[in-house]
């Protein structure tokens, strides 16, 4: 997990100003003390894990892998909190307590080595498959291309790698390239994961050889399975073209080259189908723009931003921000 997660994750639930965990905030007393409520609960478990996993942490750890591991069963998901008993609680402020005799030091280590996002960057993390550099050239090539594909309107920046990883960050320099390249992951996201869910899943068996029989009648030859595999993902990425299209729609995109961009971003979701497959993945800013989330590697987009400024008579805004001194230009 990069440190930039770390802190986003542990800073939802410390004291800004001791960089403590104060639990009180998030109790409630119920049944006259006999039961203590937490509250905001899902964000105090993200950070106990966190916090459980650093090599400083030589505490007993066994309350907050008891309450973590039976949360299923006491996790109000409506409003966010456990119910535990005073026993439980009492445990657990012990815990705590050791915790907020390093965490002050920790949470400064974070703040010192972790630089803020531009909300419009891209984080790309190397597959694990990148040993030589050779390939890590390959990677970058793709990664270039895929860039370069996505652009309709300015380029990219690259903004280096995020501190102590092997995570690369880029960013456009121009809103309509992002909202671009952030459709065309989430089209591909969702592609491959559905792709990975329908191979897995019993009806492929009989599809695969209801795809046989069709690809042998239609080619008149006999065929393998790779050559099966690839016909089935052809007949299932079709919607893909039609997702790219709604995507220029939503992009409010108007120029006589539609067409050929409409192209290269269906080509710009094939790659990054590929390079998801090869293990690469791709994330938003820790700090996305307003209107974009993402939630379990998932994405939320709204573009009412982007269509306002690609309405006719209006310009796109130039993210001069990312056009920093130093900074190589990607794609233009």
């Amino acid at each position: 997990m990069r440190l930039g997660e770390i802190k986003q994750i542990i800073f939802k639930v410390v004291d800004n100003d001791t960089f403590q965990l104060d639990i009180n905030k998030f109790v409630e007393n119920k049944f006259n003390g006999n039961l203590i409520q937490i509250n905001n609960f899902n964000n105090l478990k993200k950070a106990l894990l966190v916090i459980n996993n650093q090599t400083w942490n030589n505490f007993n750890q066994d309350i907050a892998l008891f309450l973590i591991g039976d949360s299923h069963n006491r996790f109000n998901q409506e409003s966010d909190h456990i119910q535990i008993d005073s026993a439980e609680y009492q445990k657990l402020m012990v815990y705590i307590t050791s915790l907020n005799t390093l965490l002050p030091f920790f949470c400064s280590i974070l703040l010192s080595m972790v630089r803020e996002q531009d909300e419009y960057t891209i984080n790309v993390k190397l597959p694990t498959s990148v040993t030589s550099p050779a390939d890590l050239q390959k990677f970058d090539k793709s990664i270039k291309d895929i860039l370069t594909k996505t652009t309709i309107e300015g380029g990219f920046q690259f903004k280096g790698f995020d501190t102590g990883t092997d995570w690369l960050m880029f960013a456009p320099t121009a809103v309509s390239t992002y909202y671009s390249i952030i459709g065309c992951l989430d089209i591909a996201k969702k592609y491959f994961e559905m792709k990975k869910s329908y191979f897995e899943s019993e009806a492929a068996a009989g599809n695969y050889k209801l795809a046989k029989l069709q690809f042998e009648v239609a080619t008149g030859k006999s065929s393998n399975e790779g050559e099966i595999e690839k016909y089935i993902e052809a007949v299932l990425s079709r919607s893909n073209e039609e997702k790219v299209e709604e995507l220029l729609s939503k992009l409010n995109y108007r120029k006589d080259d539609r067409g050929e961009v409409q192209v290269k971003l269906l080509q710009a979701v094939n790659d990054i189908v590929n390079s998801l497959g090869e293990g690469t993945e791709f994330h938003l800013s820790l700090n996305p723009p307003a209107g974009v989330e993402e939630i379990h590697g998932s994405l939320v987009i709204d573009y009412t931003n982007i269509q306002k400024l690609n309405a006719p008579n209006m310009e796109t805004k130039q993210l001069t921000d990312n056009a920093e001194n130093g900074n190589l230009e990607i794609a233009s």
